[in-house]
């Protein structure tokens, strides 16, 4: 569920249902975790999260975007439904939170699976026009095909809607080190690295 105060600290009674709103996909009720949220400046409410089917282990999961009103209804004019559901067996997120960012354009940038990023048009769908089909993938677009784990968990978007992503490379099938290294990686907007950082976009 998502509650919203007031400036007193006090729910807000315009938002849902005395201040709260339960998290439906159709007509089920979920529990999603490792929610982001990120405000519009229209107001409206984007929310990302990752989210196991209940009594259905080893099913793949999902990583989920909302939207919702100012009054904390569903945004149907979002792909339609209100969300947009990416099915994985490695959903985003692992045991961080789902980044999120907005760009001045109202673009999303989201993590679409535990190693890839994508981005949705305002509308809610995909953008296949950004990275590679829509969606970064840092096995094959990153690190040219080499067969690395790698995941992603913080994003900052720049003032030119360039952005940044916080993440870490499992070297175990890299260099046979078997460790784990943190990485800061830098995009352009249309999803691919920008070399002006660091010369290959990333350190």
């Amino acid at each position: 569920a998502i509650s919203r105060l007031n400036k007193h600290g006090i729910f807000d009674s315009s938002f849902g249902i005395n201040g709260t709103v339960n998290i439906h996909i159709g007509e089920e009720l979920i529990s999603p975790l490792q929610n982001t949220l990120t405000l519009q400046p229209d107001g409206k409410l984007l929310v990302a999260c990752i989210y196991y089917p209940l009594k259905a282990y080893n099913k793949p999961g999902a990583t989920i975007v909302f939207r919702f009103k100012q009054n904390g209804s569903i945004d149907n004019s979002f792909h339609n439904v209100g969300y947009n559901i990416n099915i994985s067996h490695s959903p985003a997120g692992g045991a961080f939170k789902t980044p999120l960012g907005l760009l001045s354009n109202n673009k999303i940038i989201f993590t679409r699976t535990y190693g890839s990023i994508a981005e949705l048009n305002k509308d809610g769908s995909i953008n296949l026009s950004f990275a590679d089909s829509g969606t970064i993938t840092g096995k094959q677009t990153i690190y040219q095909g080499q067969d690395v784990e790698e995941a992603f968990y913080n994003i900052h978007v720049l003032s030119n809607d360039k952005f940044m992503f916080l993440g870490s490379f499992d070297e175990a099938n890299y260099d046979g080190g078997g460790h784990i290294t943190n990485k800061i990686y830098k995009f352009k907007k249309n999803g691919q690295l920008d070399n002006s950082f660091n010369s290959i976009g990333k350190i």
